[in-house]
């Protein structure tokens, strides 16, 4: 999907064309969830090549915080 065309689109809805409305509806929607659908994979493990994602990160930081709090109650 070109620019072109999404700016046609939109110059069209934003005229008052209901069939183009739709369609551009239509292709914001289907680029905030590609945007939506990167989120997610980021707080999961990502691509699993690449670093961990916000949810592991968090996970070895909570681990981390308890091991301190562990060791410190045993001296």
């Amino acid at each position: 999907m070109t620019k072109d065309f999404e700016d046609f689109c939109e110059d069209k809805a934003r005229a008052g064309d209901g069939q183009y409305a739709i369609a551009f509806a239509l292709m914001q929607l289907a680029r905030e969830t590609r945007f939506l659908g990167k989120g997610v994979r980021d707080l999961g493990n990502g691509d699993a090549a690449s670093n961990m994602g916000a949810i592991e990160g968090l996970a070895v930081m909570i681990k981390e915080a308890a091991q301190t709090i562990a060791d410190s109650n045993l001296r």
